[in-house]
């Protein structure tokens, strides 16, 4: 009977500390999904350094925790995770300044026609 209360409180405060195994297997499902919606926004082709510095990370995290050194695997799916956020960031970013680039140009087309001299401008070539 000791011996099974002291098992049942060992596994409850494992579980509860978030051992190495359960918190890395988190930790990895959720460096999964910020890779996969980072995917879904195109942030591969945006923000391709970070987008592969995730699935770098993800891959190392997965061969850490097949070796047992969940540890390790922890910091690298932490890291995944950082770079998938990262690599999302960065192509909104990126997709936001092309728009807002792309609004400039079209404002400035419509504003100043082309063939029309400054005020003050006489003409003359400088």
């Amino acid at each position: 009977m000791r011996w099974l209360l002291a098992s049942l409180a060992v596994a409850a405060s494992c579980l509860a500390a978030g051992c190495g195994p359960v918190q890395t297997t988190r930790t990895l499902s959720r460096a999964d999904r910020e890779i996969s919606a980072a995917r879904a926004e195109r942030a591969d082709e945006a923000s391709p350094n970070e987008f592969e510095s995730a699935l770098l990370y993800l891959d190392q995290s997965r061969a850490r925790e097949g070796h047992g050194d969940f540890e390790a695997a922890l910091a690298y799916a932490r890291k995944a995770v950082q770079f998938a956020v990262e690599a999302r960031v960065r192509a909104d970013d990126n997709r936001l300044l092309e728009a807002g680039r792309e609004r400039l140009r079209k404002t400035l087309e419509t504003q100043a026609p082309r063939d029309t001299p400054a005020p003050g401008d006489k003409g003359e070539p400088r």
